[in-house]
């Protein structure tokens, strides 16, 4: 993928995660090294209508939506937080739609 050819991995990226069953913080979780967390703001991105649908006719609460499913994120890269701009741009140039979704604490 061009988006690593500009970055050096060990100062620009800390990780990346791979968001499949066991949700975003269940997969995300996994790179983190210990006494670290994530903060996510649940509104930074419009979940795809699939989701909804999943929710309303399964009955089933936000949280347990969150663990199950990806809401539309396949991939979370965690870099530092002046890294993000520049990040950014280089996914938008690969025609991505980069999402800051929240901070490692």
């Amino acid at each position: 993928m061009k988006l690593f050819e500009s970055f050096k991995p060990k100062q620009d990226i800390h990780a990346l995660s791979h968001i499949t069953g066991g949700g975003i913080v269940g997969n995300t979780s996994r790179v983190l090294t210990e006494g670290l967390s994530l903060d996510i703001d649940w509104s930074a991105w419009k979940r795809p209508a699939i989701f909804s649908l999943i929710q309303q006719h399964g009955n089933g609460p936000d949280d347990d939506m969150r663990r199950a499913f990806n809401l539309g994120i396949g991939l979370i890269i965690i870099a530092p937080q002046e890294k993000a701009t520049q990040i950014a741009a280089a996914l938008e140039a690969q025609n991505e739609q980069p999402i800051m979704m929240g901070k490692v604490v």
